[in-house]
């Protein structure tokens, strides 16, 4: 797992900025997706409450910024987000798209990610069965 830390605390905030952006894409935040985000925070050394109400939308520049490593922890996080409160609408996918071209990743990138993803986590799933 990749520290958050290690990343400028600039590039950690634009991470989160971008994060809330996904969960608001489809009109509201699900608890669960802000659960998921204040854990990243926490992952990142960030504090929630540095974040204004309204949010304001990341720059296609600040998404340019970010190192390869975090652009493809956003798109990973992001593609969680968009499962977790299992009704991945045609407007989080949207917007994965757009984050996702903001960063110069292609389609291909994000099915790779996706489906490593849900391999993942069906994966973990089986280890709960066999383990319980």
């Amino acid at each position: 797992m990749t520290d958050l830390t290690q990343f400028e605390e600039s590039h950690r905030h634009i991470y989160i900025s971008a994060l809330l952006e996904m969960a608001h894409s489809d009109g509201h935040a699900d608890e669960r997706e802000l659960a998921y985000i204040d854990l990243q925070a926490n992952l990142a050394g960030i504090e929630m409450h540095t974040f204004n109400d309204p949010l304001q939308d990341v720059s296609d520049y600040q998404l340019a910024s970010l190192p390869s490593m975090l652009r493809n922890l956003l798109l990973r996080d992001a593609i969680t987000l968009a499962y977790i409160d299992e009704d991945y609408t045609e407007t989080e996918q949207a917007k994965l798209y757009e984050l996702a071209d903001r960063m110069a990743i292609s389609r291909d990138k994000i099915t790779e990610i996706e489906n490593w993803l849900l391999d993942y986590w069906l994966l973990m799933e089986k280890g709960e069965e066999l383990f319980s």
